[in-house]
């Protein structure tokens, strides 16, 4: 029975095998015309370039430093400015300056629903309420006649101080007196429904203070 024999091959055994390769002339091979002229490409030798200036410390000191300036600044002073105050002194007390505006200012009251298109004839004068805590504003639900008259006057919304709400109802709401209604046509008398609607007074604050007590 013959055995498998294994033998080195020579170099010239080698380039036959060589040319026997199908893609020796068809794509670049080192072994072929097209590998002396462009695959041996020898490696690059680069080197950096290293800077031979050595480095050296500043020539000036640290007492020099700023000397240049300083001796410009002794050289060439700046210009002074001399302000004539005395004239402007003498014009102070001619000036009328504007009265000092008080910070507190007057409740207010606005009217809504359908009393907001007839008038008031009397303005509500509202004074600033003395409160500990800050009022939220007091909303009064009524009716008015026909001549101005008001009735059934209601707190829906109360300020936070029950004193104030009475005082609304007793010296405000109760004594409103509004724009009477005109007659529609000649010889006819206004319409006798209620208008309905609202006042709401918007409170203004101001601490309250405690009255000095008299020692016996």
């Amino acid at each position: 029975m013959a055995t498998p024999k294994f033998s080195l091959g020579t170099n010239r055994w080698n380039e036959t095998l060589a040319l026997q390769d199908p893609t020796l002339f068809a794509l670049p091979h080192r072994n072929n015309f097209s590998g002396a002229a462009w695959l041996n490409i020898s490696p690059q030798d680069f080197q950096p370039t290293i800077p031979s200036e050595p480095t050296e410390p500043l020539t000036l000191s640290r007492e020099q430093l700023g000397a240049t300036f300083a001796a410009f600044m002794q050289t060439n002073p700046a210009p002074r400015i001399q302000m004539d105050i005395a004239a402007g002194l003498g014009m102070i007390g001619l000036i009328d300056l504007p009265p000092p505006h008080s910070i507190v200012t007057d409740s207010t009251v606005r009217v809504e629903g359908d009393l907001k298109n007839r008038r008031l004839l009397e303005p509500l004068r509202l004074p600033p309420q003395a409160s500990a805590e800050v009022l939220t504003n007091t909303e009064v639900q009524l009716f008015v006649d026909a001549l101005g008259n008001v009735f059934s006057p209601v707190i829906v919304t109360k300020s936070g101080d029950d004193n104030v709400d009475a005082m609304v109802l007793s010296n405000y709401a109760k004594n409103a007196r509004f724009e009477p209604l005109k007659a529609t046509g000649p010889g006819s008398a206004p319409s006798e429904t209620m208008t309905f609607g609202k006042l709401i007074f918007e409170w203004q604050t101001v601490p309250k203070t405690n009255a000095p007590t008299s020692n016996p």
